[in-house]
């Protein structure tokens, strides 16, 4: 990939599956990029980020659009959808009695730790770069137990894969 200098990268965030405007994205794009962050989640809720996304995720943008999969990381959510505009962390759900193993609580659904490993497993096993976390701070921190970065760390801690997270300017 083309580098931005030696001490940049630049990585583009894509959404899941050419569902939304990647009219704007062509081929350039991908190839100047260093990492493509596709955010694998958003569809209709309460079930709006399904492991079944991440995979038609990474077909559309690996083999419809042609990007490596080296460059390629898979976006996941720490935050669960009720309706479209109805949306709670991770960290709430958990709180108030979700359980960290399933998908749905109180009619939001969310990526509990079976989820997250599975998307985890995905991702290595399709040899992508890493995942992208929406929204580390939406975490549950109280006991790491429960917590999905410690789920993602123990399927990818022994690999050379990266976890990011998207920085934002003030």
């Amino acid at each position: 990939s083309d580098k931005m200098g030696d001490d940049f990268e630049l990585s583009i965030a894509v959404d899941p599956y050419g569902k939304y405007n990647t009219g704007g994205i062509n081929a350039n794009s991908t190839t100047i990029a260093d990492f493509v962050n596709i955010m694998a989640y958003d569809d209709p809720a309460p079930s709006h980020s399904t492991y079944s996304m991440a995979q038609q995720s990474i077909v559309f943008w690996r083999d419809t659009k042609k990007v490596l999969s080296e460059k390629l990381r898979l976006g996941v959510p720490f935050y669960g959808k009720k309706t479209a505009t109805n949306t709670k962390t991770y960290f709430d759900i958990i709180s108030e009695g979700g359980s960290v193993s399933s998908d749905s609580h109180n009619g939001y659904g969310y990526n509990g730790q079976t989820t997250i490993t599975s998307k985890a497993n995905l991702v290595l096993s399709e040899g992508l770069d890493g995942i992208m976390i929406w929204e580390i701070s939406q975490d549950y921190t109280t006991d790491k137990s429960k917590s999905l970065s410690k789920a993602i760390d123990d399927v990818l801690k022994l690999s050379l894969i990266h976890i990011s997270e998207p920085t934002r300017r003030s």
